[in-house]
């Protein structure tokens, strides 16, 4: 008997908790209820977008009318929660009050979204740089008044919607001049206070309280910490965005997820630590914390071929941690999406491998190449090694995708490749059909695992990148005939005569990366825009590219009277390593240049340049020719190792500084 009450008392209990969180949430904690909102997406550039043409409401931007078909489709992905940016700008009349019509249109979809069982976050967005950063402080101000009623009536608006509707105060919040710190929290305040008085679900529901900025720095988390605190409600979140380190985020150079960009600092460390913050700051101390943005700013970048600025392999691992620290935290994060990801007519993902990830990250980890997702086989290769990370999954199979017929067909374990803990090794087979006919792309291998996303693998039959001469004019576009030879460009910089970075970022030695020079493969060139040579007088240059494979190009760039020549460096060593002979051993090619003038400042390059010389002269077949260059090499290596050393404390001094404004500044042009 006692069980079976036991039972019966259970069910009644589930029966009632499953009523209760069908019409309202009932979090005891904001951190129970940032748990429940799971993964989110952003419906930018919609309600958001303003212009002169006020009657074009979410369409302003060019993203077309929301429909209960588009957040179904949104819904299917996998997202449980919804951010829906609202901007007023000038939809509005003299008394602040809002157009009819837009509101009642907004008021529409968060019904639908709601509807849909989304979790959704009201926001007041663009108003925050277009008006509000004028406010002097006093509360007598225009600006202060004109926030006040605009929240009043959004407050008075949605005062009966259930729990899952939260109040965000507003976006990205920053001031010119003034305690900005002390203007952010009289806004909250009134904000708060607005809310907590308007009657209805406002008095329990969740309120969202940015950061200075949205930044995820150790002081304002505790600021915004200490001030949620002194509220002694449960039901006040903080917020952040996360678009990764600057130089990272904008491919200024720094296109791995590995690499070093300062110290120790990697964009892979810069997130953990980033989620250690957070932790540690607000769900421990009893505070719920939502990522209400995330993404990588230079993807709206894309090529001539839909090739993105943000290299696709690299935004996979950070897409895929994201998710992962996301699961293990219990913090949710909201992903920006301004139109660029999602297509809301066509209801997919413009780059399905980016919602592959996407989607399969919310379910789990997933494997991917330790590397570069590019990989280049030489006519010195007989078997190439692919290390992995494989994060817990087994391989299932690898298909390769042939680049010139689209052909697919299934590699052949112990034929075409071997598996093991380490990595996938591409066997003889495999890799000769590889080398055949012109340098180029030769195809893609799709890495699949049992669960999780797969992974791709460009495979490219590579030789030696070359330059040839070239005549310009400056501030005219500059086109550098090109022999990519399957090569592709990494990264590059732009030198004058004293080693100064010369770009529209003097503080960072490299060039961004399709702004300030962009590779055309397709085209045989590498352009550089009109604005990158209008930068350039009397003297001589340095345009110095690394590819993808490993090889160092310096160009010289010869100016007189406005006159632009273009000359390839000849380089005094040239080390190419030995084929390999067993699948165990590397197939890659090693191909170091040594130029006639010091490369730019690199210390990983350096390093890794010294790792693969080191390699060389444990083989007892070195020739003394090869021997004496690599003496001759290892002095200039030590050369260039001791001028980075310098120049790159100079440049982190000077970045430390730089970075949090422009970030700040940058954030909101490349986001809309």
């Amino acid at each position: 008997m006692k069980n079976r009450m036991q039972k019966w008392s259970l069910t009644i209990w589930l029966l009632i908790g499953l009523f209760v969180f069908s019409t309202t949430v009932l979090a005891s904690t904001s951190v129970d209820y940032s748990r429940q909102m799971g993964f989110g997406w952003n419906l930018g550039n919609t309600f958001d977008g303003f212009d002169q043409n006020k009657q074009l409401y979410e369409e302003s931007w060019g993203n077309p009318r929301v429909t209960r078909e588009l957040l179904q489709h949104i819904k299917a992905q996998g997202y449980t929660s919804i951010r829906l940016p609202f901007s007023v700008i000038d939809r509005q009349d003299e008394n602040n009050v809002i157009t009819k019509d837009f509101l009642a249109r907004y008021q529409e979809v968060v019904d639908m979204a709601l509807e849909e069982d989304f979790y959704v976050i009201i926001n007041l967005h663009h108003d925050s740089w277009q008006w509000l950063k004028y406010w002097d402080g006093q509360e007598s101000s225009l600006e202060f008044e004109r926030y006040k009623v605009l929240w009043e009536q959004l407050a008075t608006t949605f005062k009966d919607y259930d729990g899952r509707v939260s109040f965000e105060s507003i976006n990205e919040p920053d001031f010119e001049g003034g305690d900005k710190h002390a203007k952010l929290q009289a806004v909250n305040k009134v904000f708060y206070h607005i809310v907590r008085k308007s009657g209805g679900q406002n008095e329990k529901r969740v309120l969202i309280f940015p950061t200075l900025a949205t930044n995820s720095d150790q002081v304002e988390l505790d600021r915004t910490a200490a001030e949620i605190l002194s509220y002694q409600d449960d039901n006040i979140m903080a917020t952040v965005h996360y678009y990764s380190e600057w130089v990272h985020s904008n491919n200024m150079g720094m296109t791995s997820f590995d690499q070093v960009l300062w110290g120790d600092v990697t964009p892979r460390t810069s997130l953990l630590a980033f989620y250690d913050r957070l932790t540690n700051t607000f769900i421990n101390q009893g505070i719920g914390v939502v990522i209400g943005e995330y993404g990588l700013l230079a993807f709206d970048r894309q090529s001539y071929d839909g090739q993105y600025a943000n290299d696709s392999g690299e935004l996979y691992k950070y897409i895929e941690l994201m998710s992962a620290k996301s699961i293990e935290t219990g913090i949710p994060i909201m992903l920006w999406d301004n139109g660029q990801h999602f297509q809301r007519q066509g209801e997919t993902w413009y780059n399905p491998w980016f919602g592959e990830i996407v989607t399969k990250s919310m379910l789990g980890r997933s494997a991917y190449a330790k590397g570069f997702w590019k990989s280049y086989i030489t006519d010195k290769t007989s078997s190439y090694e692919l290390p992995m990370e494989w994060n817990g999954q087994k391989l299932s199979d690898i298909r390769f995708v042939e680049q010139s017929t689209g052909t697919e067909y299934q590699l052949q374990e112990g034929n075409d490749y071997s598996v093991s803990a380490e990595g996938i090794a591409l066997l003889p087979n495999f890799v000769d059909r590889i080398k055949v006919g012109e340098y180029g792309l030769k195809g893609q291998l799709f890495i699949h695992c049992q669960q999780g996303a797969y992974w791709i693998q460009n495979i490219s039959y590579a030789n030696q990148i070359s330059l040839d001469e070239v005549n310009g004019t400056v501030g005219e576009e500059l086109m550098i005939p090109t022999t990519f030879n399957g090569e592709d460009g990494l990264y590059a910089s732009l030198q004058n005569e004293a080693g100064n970075p010369v770009s529209y970022n003097t503080w960072w030695p490299y060039l961004v990366y399709l702004d300030e020079w962009v590779p055309k493969n397709n085209q045989n060139m590498i352009y550089l825009p009109a604005k990158m040579t209008g930068l350039l007088q009397d003297g001589t240059y340095r345009f110095i590219l690394k590819t993808y494979q490993g090889t160092q190009v310096v160009y010289m760039l010869t100016v007189s009277d406005s006159q632009i020549v273009g000359k390839m460096v000849q380089t005094d060593t040239e080390i190419i390593s030995e084929e390999t002979t067993t699948e165990k051993e590397t197939s890659e090619t090693v191909e170091l240049t040594t130029p006639n003038v010091d490369p730019v400042p690199d210390t990983n390059t350096s390093e890794e340049t010294t790792n693969n010389l080191k390699s060389v002269t444990s083989d007892s077949k070195l020739s003394k020719k090869f021997k004496k260059a690599k003496e001759q090499v290892d002095k200039r290596v030590q050369k260039v190792k001791e001028k980075a050393d310098q120049k790159i404390e100079k440049v982190q001094e000077k970045a430390q500084k730089l970075l949090e404004k422009i970030q700040a500044k940058q954030n909101k042009l490349l986001k809309r």
